[in-house]
């Protein structure tokens, strides 16, 4: 039997339960009601399994997500160091610049060797930067392209010999050095 009130008038109602979720009519108001469904009620067990130990069950979550974790990582790097490798690999025949020792003995520059240090480094970089590193290290701009790309670094004209107006058989050395290595678009006589 389901036993409910009729929400308009509070009269008890009580319907056989074969008759859950119909309509029934409050004989008191007249009201279309509709039928609860019945009560379900638990039975009640002595057998009812008990919940695991919250402990045990977080340390075997957490150990799991230990094993997860370091599998992560592991993958992770073998990722990584594919990738390293590979772009070992694939660069190795990329260079970003050229470079070759120079001094004032070069028979190509010994009639006109223009700045007052005696040797150094003259490099020529792919995107065409002309440098000249002295033998304390500073790497100085000698061609436009160079002082564009760093404008703080030093120009050649503080270490040029007084009365030379530009170190044009250097640039044109590393010019000619960049494009017998390869880089594409040499801009010789731009410079």
């Amino acid at each position: 039997m389901i036993r409910y009130t009729c929400p308009k008038c509070s009269e008890a109602l009580a319907v056989d339960n074969s008759r859950a979720g119909g309509i029934y009519v409050c004989p008191q108001c007249y009201t279309n009601t509709k039928i609860p469904m019945p009560e379900t009620s638990a039975p009640e067990s002595t057998d009812m399994p008990q919940a695991p130990n919250t402990s045990e069950a977080l340390s075997e979550i957490q150990g799991r997500g230990k094993k997860d974790d370091l599998a992560a990582k592991i993958f992770g790097a073998v990722v990584g160091l594919a990738i390293l490798l590979w772009m070992g690999i694939a660069q190795s025949n990329y260079r970003d610049f050229v470079e070759i020792d120079v001094s004032k003995s070069d028979s190509s520059v010994h009639n006109s060797w223009p700045i007052i240090v005696d040797r150094g480094t003259l490099r020529c970089y792919r995107n065409w930067e002309v440098t000249f590193i002295a033998d304390d290290g500073v790497e100085y701009t000698l061609n436009g392209f160079a002082k564009d790309m760093h404008p703080n670094w030093p120009n050649i004209d503080e270490i040029m010999k007084e009365g030379q107006w530009t170190p044009s058989r250097l640039i044109e050395r590393a010019l000619r050095l960049g494009q017998d290595s390869g880089f594409p678009n040499c801009p010789l006589g731009d410079w």
